[in-house]
């Protein structure tokens, strides 16, 4: 790959007003060589087998091995288990359950950023309260500026999640099932980032003044989810036939990702709160509505509450580079957006060209036609 951003260098400025004044936070610019070679090598292994104890009870059984160049973890065996079982004559009830082991990566990106921002390959310079618009103007050249550095944490392994569900489903009819599902998650190690030579309180400077921001990717976050989701799936009458479903649940943790900055580089647990993908409630409907050959309307209808999104100040009180400050007592994730509706809808008409296809046409409107009853 070749990194080629920011050579022309950046600005960055907390407001406006900030702006007119020619006061800055933070300077940055890339120089060096951004040509590197990564060679991303990931292995998985994937045994499972699904058997019938009895008629109405059936049991799933798997295990998944995985592996990764960039981390030196070995111990990723995932087991996974699931159960149908189905009481009674008419099996018309299903009870299921399940659980399982699920390992994350890091991808590629990470592993390059730790070969070309070394200080030595891709130097990623960055100046705090610099001088405007001649970032050298109070001394020093771009050579001597310290550089940003990425590495892995010595102890870093490959996150896992823990995912179980139980439900009911239930055939009310016969063409239609409604179901019933918990779901929920507990995810552990997962990856986040922390500058390891961010100025600490009271923040008057870096530990080492001849490197700038140190970013250690690190396993060491932790995550919850749980959900309720209400399906409802069949013929509801005569001319629409579709699918309903209805979720609620949460979603927190305290990381954005393995890139992801906590406002404190000292005090990791203000970062708990609504993950950034967190939605309470969701609805979904998608179907087709078919009255006659003329009338055969597809619907798909989704509406969601809003995501959760940061309160910041804007500025960089705590001098490390980063204007994701929060306000005091304010958690991540605290405001949550708009939700939103969409709605798409088809029309289709089909039309036979062959006598057998004007046949098969002329009996579907027979079969769909309602009945009629008379009296004498």
């Amino acid at each position: 790959m070749s990194d080629r951003t920011n050579t022309d260098r950046t600005y960055s400025f907390p407001s406006l007003r900030d702006y007119e004044l020619g006061e800055p936070f933070s300077f940055t610019v890339h120089s060096g060589d951004g040509h590197i070679a990564v060679w991303q090598k990931e292995l998985g292994v994937f045994f499972q087998d699904d058997f019938r104890v009895r008629p109405n009870l059936s049991i799933g059984a798997g295990v998944r091995w995985d592996w990764q160049n960039f981390i030196s973890d070995r111990n990723n065996v995932a087991p996974r288990l699931s159960i149908a079982y189905s009481p009674g004559r008419g099996r018309k009830t299903v009870f299921r359950l399940g659980a399982g082991y699920f390992y994350d990566k890091t991808g590629w990106r990470p592993g390059a950023d730790v070969l070309r921002f070394d200080s030595k390959h891709l130097r990623q310079i960055l100046l705090q309260n610099p001088s405007f618009p001649n970032p050298w103007a109070e001394g020093g050249q771009i050579h001597s500026a310290p550089a940003n550095m990425r590495r892995f944490a010595g102890d870093v392994r490959n996150p896992y999640s823990i995912h179980y569900s139980f439900g009911l489903e239930r055939q009310i009819g016969r063409q239609t099932t409604v179901s019933v599902n918990y779901m929920a998650s507990k995810g552990t190690k997962l990856f986040r980032s922390r500058d390891l030579n961010a100025p600490p309180p009271p923040y008057f400077g870096r530990p080492d003044p001849g490197v700038a921001v140190l970013r250690q990717f690190k396993s060491s976050a932790s995550q919850r989810t749980h959900g309720v989701e209400v399906t409802v799936r069949g013929r509801f009458t005569r001319f629409f036939n579709g699918t309903v479903r209805y979720s609620l649940g949460s979603a927190k943790n305290d990381t954005g990702g393995i890139y992801s900055f906590p406002a404190d580089n000292y005090d990791l647990p203000k970062k708990w709160g609504r993950a950034d993908f967190d939605q309470c409630r969701r609805l979904n409907l998608a179907g087709s509505f078919k009255a006659s050959s003329w009338f055969n309307l597809g619907i798909l209808f989704e509406a969601y509450s809003g995501r959760p999104y940061e309160l910041t100040l804007g500025r960089d009180l705590n001098q490390d580079g980063y204007a994701s400050d929060r306000p005091a007592g304010v958690r991540r994730n605290s405001l949550e957006g708009p939700g939103g509706k969409t709605l798409d809808l088809r029309w289709s008409r089909t039309f036979p060209w062959t006598e057998a296809e004007k046949r098969k046409v002329r009996s579907s409107l027979l079969r769909s036609r309602p009945s009629t009853c008379s009296t004498q």
